[in-house]
């Protein structure tokens, strides 16, 4: 997903710069998307002042930050959740998109900026769940709309989309019976495309929705 938005965003005539913990996916992905890139592990909020700082050189300033890393680690029953499997879904899907919203909005609220913040939801997160992967997307929900309505009026922007199941190299992994089971049950009759969650993005981040705040 986070390929695909960049993809959008630098069409778009967008300064954009990806950020991740692969290096060697980094650079391979920065090539093709033309785009900047610094590396960066959200699990870590140690190292946050320093990568915006540097995000903040390399692009010549801030206005718009997509969290966008996360993890699910599919337990199958409540019981198969461990202490491990629920830290380090916290940690990556909902402490370092707290901790990075936290530096960007420090980084940017005194200068100004008009700035958007835009989080990657989840169905799950509007669903019952057993698993720490929906608590956390239930928990980005609420932040969502309190970060929105905290700084309105300094005009910063705080969004999410939040995906059904999409085809993405998860998916691909799934049986074709099981992916045409999922399609049919979806009113559309069909799984969602990157582009289309890129398209939501990339209106959230723009001009066009500068009246639309704390909204899932």
């Amino acid at each position: 997903l986070g390929f695909f938005m960049a993809k959008k965003f630098v069409a778009e005539g967008a300064e954009v710069l990806i950020a991740g913990r692969n290096i060697s996916i980094l650079e391979e992905s920065a090539k093709k998307l033309e785009c900047k890139y610094l590396q960066l592990d959200v699990s870590n909020p140690s190292e946050f002042d320093a990568f915006m700082d540097k995000a903040e050189e390399l692009l010549g300033g801030l206005n718009v930050l997509v969290n966008n890393a996360g993890i699910s680690l599919h337990e199958n029953t409540f019981f198969d959740v461990t202490q491990e499997t629920f830290d380090k879904q916290v940690d990556t899907n909902l402490k370092g998109a707290f901790f990075l919203t936290q530096t960007f909005i420090r980084h940017i609220k005194n200068t100004e900026t008009k700035a958007c913040v835009l989080f990657v939801s989840s169905e799950t997160g509007d669903t019952m769940d057993f698993r720490p992967y929906g608590f956390t997307k239930a928990a980005i929900n609420s932040m969502v709309q309190g970060l929105a309505y905290l700084f309105a009026k300094e005009g910063i922007r705080v969004n999410a989309v939040a995906p059904g199941v999409t085809r993405t190299d998860m998916l691909a992994n799934l049986p074709k019976e099981l992916v045409d089971r999922i399609s049919a049950e979806i009113p559309l009759g069909r799984v969602g495309e990157p582009e289309d969650i890129a398209n939501a993005y990339l209106f959230l981040a723009s001009d066009m929705a500068s009246y639309v705040t704390g909204l899932v």
